[in-house]
């Protein structure tokens, strides 16, 4: 009689142990034998059911096989069934004891006590084995699981990204938005605030992972960029106001944020900048020139009462203003084996050069900088990140923003990068 797992007279569903004969001239010793086992067993605390198994393999399922004769030694749909059953079954770690066959001293003749202890042992060993493999598979489980909230999360954060970049004929922006990983701490915008004005604001969240992007997209929200009548707020006055704001709602969690702001007059290309905490702004002149802006005031979400300075100038045509986060910095800075290195890269494809620059990362990224347009900076510096030999600190979220002013409308030199417009994962221009 062939029963499947649980069913049977026993109301307790207990599990059975499955003796099958490959050969049906043997299906009386297998009803013997189990049996036999069933006496021998004789443990009220761990009970088994010991079940011959007939045709029917294909539906038993069963804690532990004992197989008469061996399976691959014969022919025909009955061993087929019985080597197709074992060997799913020891997949999933469930013993199978073929008397006779291999280095065991068990055969069809062995004492039933003696077959009993050895399958208690095998059946604490798969027990072990299964728990082994419950675990992976949660641990698989989990990880799906994780994989595809951060999936659905990524999508989220990019929805409080710009769809659209601001387009005038005076005023040129790009955007390279490089996530770590799913999310990224780092979140910008671009706001048109009226018909002279723009406002370009990048922050980065204190961290990583998924606590730093919902910081960042909390800090996108809560940007204010015009006051009551409409009119552009000062960049100072949009920090003081973030900053205040995150001070409120952090309440006792350690939640901060860089940032910086940048106001851009497209009648004259005035900028006034502000910046809290966050990493030097770089002007790249026409002629060959910089300039750094440093952090004119404190991290946000730290001081209720910080104050912000302001940085005035102004953009002529030709220039570039480059707003980006800390990622930037790893992949600038000097070689580790050589952290004195005067030599910066001679480009941005990590090639070494030497023109006496002092190894700061800045020095080394305005050089490299020198003449590239928006488009060509960021698809280098999108393959020195992928560079298999970036260092493991390398591997930070990246956005690297340029800001440039036309004094005319733009000419037909210009099209080709005005036309490369993505959306904002990876390359964004507008003009």
């Amino acid at each position: 009689m062939t029963r499947r797992w649980g069913e049977g007279t026993d109301p307790r569903g207990v599990p059975a142990i499955v003796v099958a004969a490959v050969d049906r001239a043997a299906d009386a010793d297998a009803r013997r034998l189990a049996l036999e086992l069933a006496r021998a067993w004789n443990d009220p605390d761990s009970p088994i059911r010991f079940d011959a198994c007939g045709e029917e393999i294909a539906t038993v399922a069963a804690t532990a096989w004992i197989v008469l004769g061996d399976p691959l030694d014969h022919h025909g749909a009955r061993a087929e069934a019985i080597r197709d059953a074992t060997s799913a079954a020891e997949v999933e770690g469930v013993p199978v004891v073929v008397l006779g066959r291999g280095s065991t001293a068990l055969d069809v003749t062995s004492p039933a006590a003696v077959i009993v202890a050895s399958l208690r042992l095998l059946l604490a060993q798969a027990a072990s084995h299964q728990r082994s493999l419950r675990r992976e598979r949660l641990a698989r489980e989990a990880i799906r699981r994780h994989d595809h909230e951060l999936a659905e999360a990524a999508l989220l954060q990019r929805e409080f990204l710009p769809k659209r970049l601001p387009r005038h004929e005076r005023f040129e922006c790009a955007v390279l938005w490089r996530p770590a990983w799913h999310v990224s701490g780092d979140i910008y915008d671009v706001v048109r605030i009226d018909e002279h004005h723009v406002g370009v604001f990048l922050a980065d969240a204190v961290g990583h992972g998924v606590p730093a992007a919902i910081l960042a997209m909390g800090l996108a929200r809560r940007l204010e960029v015009r006051d009551d009548d409409g009119r552009p707020l000062a960049p100072s006055e949009v920090l003081r106001r973030l900053n205040r704001s995150l001070v409120e709602i952090r309440g006792d969690l350690v939640w901060f944020a860089t940032a910086v702001y940048a106001l851009h007059d497209l009648r004259s290309g005035e900028v006034r900048l502000a910046s809290a905490g966050h990493p030097a702004a770089v002007l790249l002149r026409r002629d060959g020139g910089s300039r750094a802006f440093e952090a004119s005031g404190g991290l946000l979400g730290i001081f209720e009462e910080e104050r912000y300075l302001e940085h005035a100038f102004r953009l002529d045509e030709g220039d570039r203003l480059i707003l980006h986060s800390d990622g930037l910095e790893p992949l600038f800075a000097p070689p580790l084996d050589s952290p004195d290195s005067p030599d910066p890269p001679d480009s941005l494809d990590g090639a070494d050069g030497a023109d006496g620059a002092d190894g700061n990362y800045l020095s080394r990224f305005t050089h490299c900088a020198a003449g590239l347009d928006a488009a060509r900076l960021f698809e280098a510096i999108a393959a020195r990140m992928d560079r298999p030999d970036s260092p493991p600190i390398a591997h930070d979220d990246v956005t690297v923003i340029s800001i440039s002013h036309r004094a005319i409308a733009p000419s037909s030199a210009t099209q080709r990068e005005r036309a490369v417009e993505g959306d904002g994962r990876n390359l964004r221009l507008a003009a």
